[in-house]
């Protein structure tokens, strides 16, 4: 009776969250309308990892217009804000830290902050040149 009509459309919506979303994943409440007029709400879970613009597929939260056929999919695309510290590429976080250059020449520690507030003391070593880049292995 409905031919090519395997199930009701999906609905496409998309989120915004900050970088200690990504860190720790988020729960949402969205109140979307349906394409019968209706709104519905929905709770759905944003992953710990996801990366901008991922769509996110929920199956059966989308349109419900042809009772008789399953509904739609909801589709979440997310968007991640600009972190005024971090930058982020995949699983790795960067922070730039102005060092002395004298410390550079030296050597020193350093403290710097992570993402969850905790602090890190980090080893410059002695002569290290401005501009590198070192890594501090689990604190992405």
């Amino acid at each position: 009776m409905f031919g090519a009509f395997s199930r009701n459309k999906d609905i496409k919506l998309a989120v915004t969250i900050t970088l200690e979303d990504v860190l720790n994943g988020k729960d949402l409440i969205l109140n979307y309308g349906l394409y019968n007029g209706q709104s519905t709400t929905a709770t759905i879970r944003i992953h710990p990892g996801v990366e901008h613009g991922e769509g996110i597929r929920f199956k059966g939260l989308g349109d419900n217009r042809i009772p008789q056929i399953p509904r739609g999919d909801l589709l979440v695309f997310v968007k991640i804000i600009k972190h005024p510290l971090f930058d982020r590429d995949g699983k790795h976080l960067y922070v730039s830290q102005k060092v002395n250059i004298f410390d550079l020449i030296l050597g020193t520690k350093i403290e710097v902050k992570t993402l969850t507030g905790h602090n890190l003391s980090v080893n410059i070593p002695k002569g290290t040149q401005p501009g590198t880049t070192l890594s501090i292995s689990g604190h992405g």
